[in-house]
């Protein structure tokens, strides 16, 4: 009797049971259709198996349950791999890699306006990603505003271990490589933005400007200039500018605020981009017709070209 009342006053302290719920043992030997009690180190103590030190919170990596199965069967495909591969003369090393570059920072002298290159960025996540049907290591990219100053382009790119393309990832991506470079630059207050790439694990996400030719160093405040001649029934107005109207030719920007301001749409309307800055860093020419008497009320006061972004220190001529 005394041995058996000295076993029951010593079970919980065994090492190789330390049980967490003496109530569940006590219930199982009342009632065999009760669960068992677990049959492993409680949480906390530690494990006679691993070595003392080690808690339960890593050694129940190698217990008899789901975590312990999941360890063993994760040993077992990694040992398969690697002798497979070895057959195949392959490398079968598990290189996670998460490189993140700003192309700025390594020399380009490329760049293109914030806000066209940020409002682009879920366009090309949403809209533009086709993914190939039943396809591994595939790419896609695509160009927005080709042929102007801020032409840039957009690509995502996936290794042959991945299949799927992630929404949420390449928004996240690319929103990382747009407002995680080149900000808070006193060098450069217009926030230009030269793109970088994300290498993340199996994906890459890249942003590479075209134009590598512009004002250097950045351009740090749109300037240009503005002319007018009186001709008959019109005046014909004449305008150079850098760092407005870089991306739309002038249409949605500079030929709407024009038109705003006159009150009717221009005539004769032709605006080109120089393949290089003339020599006073200036990077496209736009010509058109108006109305009379809209040369003081606005182009004068700077009041169209303020309107599209940009400035031209007044205006001179005859209109």
């Amino acid at each position: 009797m005394r041995e058996e009342q000295h076993m029951k006053n010593t079970m919980y302290d065994s090492l190789l049971w330390k049980s967490p719920a003496p109530a569940a043992v006590a219930l199982h030997q009342l009632d065999k259709r009760a669960p068992s009690p677990p049959d492993c180190p409680g949480d906390g103590d530690f494990d006679p198996l691993l070595g003392i030190g080690l808690p339960d919170t890593f050694g129940k990596n190698f217990h008899p349950n789901e975590l312990g199965h999941q360890t063993v069967a994760s040993f077992a495909l990694d040992r398969a791999m690697k002798l497979r591969a070895e057959i195949l003369g392959q490398d079968a090393s598990c290189q996670v890699s998460d490189e993140f570059h700003c192309w700025q920072k390594e020399g380009s002298k490329a760049y293109a306006h914030v806000d066209y290159m940020s409002k682009n960025i879920d366009d090309f996540c949403n809209n533009k990603v086709k993914q190939p049907e039943h396809s591994t290591g595939w790419s896609f990219d695509w160009s927005y505003h080709v042929g102007s100053l801020d032409e840039h382009n957009f690509k995502v790119e996936l290794s042959d271990q991945a299949v799927d393309f992630n929404k949420d990832e390449c928004l996240d991506s690319f929103k990382r490589i747009v407002h995680g470079c080149d900000g808070d630059d006193p060098n450069n207050p217009m926030n230009w933005k030269f793109g970088g790439k994300w290498v993340r694990g199996e994906y890459t996400y890249s942003i590479s400007v075209k134009r590598d030719n512009r004002p250097w160093p950045p351009i740090m405040v749109p300037h240009g200039d503005c002319k007018t001649q009186y001709k008959f029934m019109v005046t014909s107005v004449f305008l150079h500018g850098a760092g407005f109207a870089t991306a739309d030719f002038g249409q949605d920007t500079l030929k709407k605020s024009v038109a705003s301001c006159i009150g009717s749409t221009p005539t004769a309307w032709k605006f080109w981009y120089y393949d290089a800055p003339d020599g006073e860093g200036l990077e496209w020419a736009c010509s058109f017709n108006t109305p009379v008497f809209t040369g003081s009320r606005c182009f004068g006061n700077e009041k169209a070209v303020k309107g599209a972004g940009g400035l031209t220190g007044g205006c001179s001529g005859s209109g």
